[in-house]
């Protein structure tokens, strides 16, 4: 290694020699001047564009020749290897790199400025100046234009108006003896006047100084004229003066430099930034991509060197990722008090950052939370009921508080008192709908719902609270003005918490009790949506609470094959409220076990810790939600304590907190998430870059047209085959589904009999009464009581089909027969064309790309969407059917209302079975047929556009895109691992 280095050190000097022999140093005053830099520091070189300079440098200084053929050596593997096709990747730190790029930059501006007549080129680090008469002026400008260079910043900085060019060089100060007669002989006289106005350079460059320094000349410039504004991204400037002109563009032929990613760090996106100026003279940042090939790239770094790469090619391009990915949902379930509040401030890492009793509390609203990514505020937007749906939701309320039957189910008079003396005060329970109109803070909350909607920005997390406290919190010890019972759902945005919630929101889903049928709707439609599940219950009863296991037990239908969740984290809080003599003695712990010192209750909390998740597993495995969520990784349980998180004295290490367990799952699906976005908004780039190249290409016309032909064939073949597999899945589940009804026809009308008639226990008419009110279900507050005639009606029909829908609409696996897989495995493209080698092989990439980046996401989400709908119709159409009689027999009241109920539920039942349930099962097919549709009309026309899209596109963009779309293939392949 000493060897190479040694070998390499004077190698590296004798190049420094000879860059050092040429021409550099002061630049005359009355010349015209271009400057040329790389846009990267690291490249790869094609060896072709320095064979001369080191064949010239060979005949005249004999005493490097054999450096210089040592490094032609190094530099080539063979002779033939100095073609124009052959590029060799120079290295960040490597000691030749500095000087072969200055080679490569020379011999640059010698092919383009070796026709002028008069011309010189000054060395500089990273850069050469070439001097030109200025009466040659345009001759250079069409020159460059027609010669540009996709690597290389390539500016007129002079047109020989005087102005001084402060500028240092490689070396010391130029003192050798030919200086003055190259000068002359280039430039003509050189008397004392011009001498004055010459730069010189006092030490060595040390790489910043040169690029400031030529910086601040520019800045001069642009001050003098403050209306011209250089864009380098275009080809040439187009401002009315010609001070100074930008090119940008790509050279025909071979350039010696191609940009390749550097290993620079300077940059927090890994890129190389660049200024240059504004209309008012003022410096912007440009970047050029810079990225690094042998490490791995953030996704931000990424995203960024995409966006560079698209502002080349795309106005809209920073646009290109917004609302592309639906965000992930985690939905949350506990009732009021088990510490879900506590637990999201912990997992966000701020204490009392969420309001308490903001979940649950407020009977049944939405709350929802997620990343304010926009500033560093606290915001809260409020959705409120219509004026309409209030006035509906008010006389309800007061229908139940005016029920003084016996049958009054007392539970919702509860939650009726509870809703109106929040808003209207105490007392206004006692008081009739009328009356209450009459009040002054009813006019009041009639003008207030108009709005609709409330926002709130804080910056101050406690004002905030305040703020929002009484949409989102329930009082027991005040009335009135608290607006909770006018809240549909609410939404709080949390600043600087972007590594966990960016691409996830976190929605409480009470699902307790509440006449109200908007909210009921609602809480289950979130329901459907969560791609997981965190079940709240705290430590000391979790494996009996009656709440967590009731959601768990009624909600298996949204949460598995009608929903889209992948997991369920059953999370036991307050670990740390515990009394050790107690549990000591509770538990039989033996003493030997049990320190003296104060870490005694750390050891009973871990051992309750340990001995819960047991319990919960248990019962877990006896669950029937144990057939969806079979794998160990989707069901999880978690002992938390948010309070030792927060308190070291509490003798909890952090990680037996468990809250870091529960940020890193944040943390990993939000890394997922985030690296899908980049993926698709790469495919998407490369889509665009892809159009472009397919109209920069001079096709055969008689080629495109037999190749529009046979993909138009291609989509009719894989359109029919599609259909077949369609065909199959439909007389598939039709056959589950005569099934399905048979066995409902025969059981519903005993099925039935046995939910609505209990015989245990006294009040039971109350709970059939708010069955009947709530269209056929009923649950308790705590989940204890939980009667759904209409799931109960729908379970064969759901039974029957459920092993052949999770095959058809799986959530995570492969079966082997889902839709998604056939969309994925759709194609028009033969596998035997698809290769580099065929002429039509961009058409067919581009074909391709297209499908998969716009296509496929979108048909996979409106599967999702549909199968919901699908599944749940069975339960939906049920419903309707059975809503005349859930009517009826709400309004039945008196002696002997319940029998009367009972008869009019069971006698309806039998009367509609073979009606209702051939109407379930014709809606599920129906709505699969229209899923087929759906996806089979949007392959068709959508992959008939692309093609044409191909057909007419003629690119005004000259500028060969194939290096940057092996960029991004690369790129592509970084995502994938």
């Amino acid at each position: 290694m000493m060897i190479i280095n040694t070998f390499l050190t004077l190698t590296t000097s004798s190049l420094q020699l000879f860059i050092e022999s040429l021409p550099k140093g002061r630049i005359p005053k009355e010349s015209a001047t271009v400057m040329i830099t790389p846009k990267t520091h690291y490249a790869l070189i094609s060896l072709s564009h320095i064979k001369d300079e080191l064949e010239q440098q060979k005949q005249s200084n004999p005493t490097l020749n054999q450096d210089l053929l040592i490094i032609e050596n190094l530099l080539s593997d063979a002779k033939e290897h100095f073609s124009v096709e052959k590029y060799k990747l120079l290295h960040q730190g490597c000691p030749l790199t500095p000087g072969l790029i200055m080679l490569a930059l020379k011999s640059y501006a010698s092919q383009l400025f070796g026709h002028l007549e008069k011309s010189g080129v000054f060395i500089f680090k990273q850069s050469v100046i070439v001097c030109f008469q200025p009466e040659d002026l345009e001759m250079v400008k069409a020159t460059v234009e027609n010669n540009t260079s996709e690597v290389y910043e390539i500016e007129i900085l002079s047109r020989g108006n005087g102005e001084l060019l402060q500028l240092n060089f490689i070396g010391n100060d130029c003192k050798d003896e030919d200086w003055e007669k190259w000068n002359a002989d280039i430039f003509g006289n050189n008397d004392e006047e011009s001498e004055e106005n010459f730069s010189k350079a006092d030490e060595r460059d040390n790489g910043i100084k040169v690029y400031e320094e030529t910086e601040n000349l520019k800045s001069k410039i642009f001050e003098e004229d403050e209306s011209l504004e250089v864009d380098v991204r275009s080809a040439i400037s187009g401002a009315p003066k010609e001070e100074m002109e930008a090119f940008h563009g790509m050279k025909k032929n071979t350039p010696p430099l191609l940009p390749v990613p550097s290993q620079s760090s300077s940059s927090s996106y890994g890129l190389s930034i660049h200024p240059t100026m504004n209309r008012q003279g003022t410096k912007r940042k440009r970047e050029s991509l810079d990225w690094t090939m042998n490490s791995s790239l953030t996704m931000d770094e990424i995203m960024e060197g995409v966006r560079q790469i698209m502002k080349r090619f795309s106005k809209n391009s920073d646009q290109i990722d917004k609302g592309s990915r639906k965000k992930a949902t985690i939905g949350i379930f506990g009732t009021s008090g088990e510490g879900k509040s506590s637990l999201l401030s912990a997992i966000l890492g701020k204490k009392n950052l969420l309001p308490s009793g903001c979940f649950g509390a407020c009977t049944a609203v939405v709350t929802q939370v997620e990343a304010n990514l926009t500033d560093s505020n606290y915001i809260a937007e409020i959705e409120l009921f219509s004026k309409e749906e209030w006035e509906k939701e008010l006389k309800d309320l007061f229908s139940v508080l005016s029920d003084e039957s016996e049958d009054r189910d007392d539970e919702l008079y509860e939650i009726a008192v509870e809703k109106i003396t929040a808003l209207y005060g105490d007392d206004a329970d006692e008081k009739t709908l009328e009356e209450l109109k009459n009040d002054a803070k009813f006019a009041e909350i009639e003008y207030f719902l108009s709005t609709n909607k409330e926002t709130f920005s804080k910056s101050d997390v406690n004002e905030f609270i305040d703020e929002v406290a009484s949409y989102i919190q329930h009082s027991e010890s005040s009335s009135g003005n608290w607006y909770w019972p006018l809240v549909k759902s609410v939404k709080i945005k949390i600043p600087d918490c972007r590594e966990l919630l960016e691409h996830i929101v976190l929605v409480d889903i009470p699902g307790s009790g509440d006449c109200n049928k908007i909210r009921d709707d609602l809480w289950k439609s979130k329901l459907r949506e969560c791609s997981s599940v965190w079940i709240i219950s705290a430590i000391n009863r979790a494996s009996t609470d009656s709440g967590p296991w009731g959601i768990l037990k009624h909600c298996t239908e949204e949460l598995g094959p009608g929903g889209e969740c992948k997991s369920i984290n059953f999370i036991c809080t307050k670990t740390d409220d515990i009394d050790p003599e107690n549990y000591v003695r509770y538990t039989r712990l033996p003493r030997d076990q049990i320190p003296e010192d104060k870490d005694q209750k750390k050891v009973c909390i871990l051992h309750r810790n340990k001995n819960g998740k047991t319990k919960v597993k248990e019962k877990f495995e006896k669950s029937k939600l144990k057939k969806i969520f079979s794998s160990d990784n989707q069901f999880q349980v978690f002992t938390v304590s948010s309070k030792a998180f927060f308190d070291p004295s509490l003798n909890l290490e952090s990680s037996e907190t468990e809250i870091p367990k529960l940020q890193d799952e944040l943390r990993t699906l939000n890394k997922s998430m985030n690296r899908e976005l980049v993926r698709d908004y790469v495919k998407v780039a490369k889509g665009t870059l892809l159009l472009i190249q397919s109209g920069q290409r001079d096709t055969d016309k008689k080629m495109m047209k037999m190749k529009v032909m046979e993909l138009e064939k291609n989509l009719m073949k894989a359109l029919n085959e599609l259909d077949k597999y369609f065909d199959s899945i439909y007389s598939d589940l039709e056959q589950c589904l005569s099934k399905g009804v048979d066995e409902s026809v025969k059981s519903c009308v005993a099925s039935t009999t046995e939910l609505i008639t209990k015989k245990d226990g006294r009040g039971f008419h109350k709970i059939l009464g708010a069955l009947c009110k709530n269209y056929g279900c009923y649950w308790s507050k705590n989940w204890d009581e939980v009667l759904d005639l209409n799931k109960t009606l729908a379970k064969h029909l759901h039974t029957c089909i459920d092993e052949d829908f999770i095959k058809i609409f799986p959530v995570t696996e492969t079966t082997g027969k889902s839709v998604q897989e056939q969309i994925d495995k759709f194609s028009i493209i033969q596998s035997d064309s698809a290769n580099p080698s065929s002429p039509m092989h961009h058409i067919e990439n581009f074909i391709k790309n297209e499908k998969e980046t716009q296509l496929t996401p979108l048909l996979n989400r409106k599967i999702v969407d549909m199968k919901k709908l699908i599944y749940s119709s069975i339960q939906t159409t049920i419903r309707n059917e059975m809503t005349s009689c859930y009517k009826e027999a709400a309004a039945v009241t008196g002696t002997g209302s319940m029998k009367k109920k009972q008869d009019l539920l069971i006698t309806t039942v039998d009367e509609i079975k073979h009606d209702m349930f051939n109407k379930a099962k014709m809606e599920v097919l129906k709505t699969l047929n229209t899923l087929k549709l759906l996806i089979m009309d949007a392959l068709e026309k959508e992959l008939k556009n692309a093609i044409e899209r191909l057909q007419s596109q003629t690119s005004k963009i000259r500028e060969d895109v194939s290096g940057y779309i092996e960029q991004l293939e690369r790129l592509s392949d970084q995502l994938s691992d």
